[in-house]
């Protein structure tokens, strides 16, 4: 039997005999895929979390496609106009939504537990905002920036950290969205910062008549 190896800061052996036995690829990558659905019924803003359990199908071993079904609505906090993404940490993965109307809210869905959570407000309210997941962070991009304070307006550019868990009050954990940095100081000129002035100057011409 081949020697069990001990890594650094875990207490779980590690045997080699799992790296000799080949592995169904099948079975290893089908995991279940969520969507988020916007519900056209009589609520105002409502939001289907839609699961598809495509582990169930491989081990049918069947050709049928894997069913969808609705494992969650999430009604309180949401807004129209509300872009989803997914955050990760060593605390687990979530299904984040953000921005919407002047709410500007956070609402945060927990697929293990199926448990809803209200996270914190933007610093400035976002319609469709374009969000990245990168590491234990999310971003919210204003997809429309204005200069004009209605919607979209500064700050375009705004994270939320997962390192520490939930980020909400539920949880006993609350962290704030945070402004970043605006990738130019041009960012506070005005209109007439960017118009094209004309400049005429004078220039001396000699004209030449000849005579055949």
């Amino acid at each position: 039997m081949a020697p069990k190896r001990k890594p650094d800061d875990d207490d779980v052996g590690e045997s080699t005999d799992e790296f000799e036995k080949p592995l169904n690829d099948t079975m290893e990558f089908a995991k279940p895929v969520y969507l988020v659905a916007v519900r056209d019924d009589d609520q105002a803003a409502a939001y289907s979390i839609l699961k598809i359990d495509a582990a169930a199908a491989a081990v049918a071993g069947n050709n049928e496609p894997p069913r969808v079904r609705s494992v969650a609505v999430l009604t309180t906090g949401t807004e129209p106009g509300m872009s989803f993404v997914t955050a990760r940490s060593r605390h687990g993965s979530w299904i984040v939504g953000v921005g919407g109307w002047l709410i500007a809210g956070t609402i945060i869905f927990d697929p293990s537990t199926s448990r809803t959570f209200q996270g914190p407000r933007l610093g400035y309210p976002k319609h469709k905002p374009v969000l990245i997941s990168h590491g234990s962070e999310v971003y919210a991009m204003s997809g429309t920036p204005r200069v004009k304070p209605s919607m979209d307006c500064e700050s375009w550019f705004e994270s939320l950290s997962f390192k520490d868990g939930v980020p909400s009050k539920d949880c006993g954990h609350w962290v704030s969205w945070h402004h970043l940095h605006h990738p130019s100081s041009r960012v506070s000129w005005t209109p007439m910062n960017f118009a094209v002035h004309l400049k005429f100057q004078s220039h001396p011409m000699l004209s030449l008549a000849l005579t055949f």
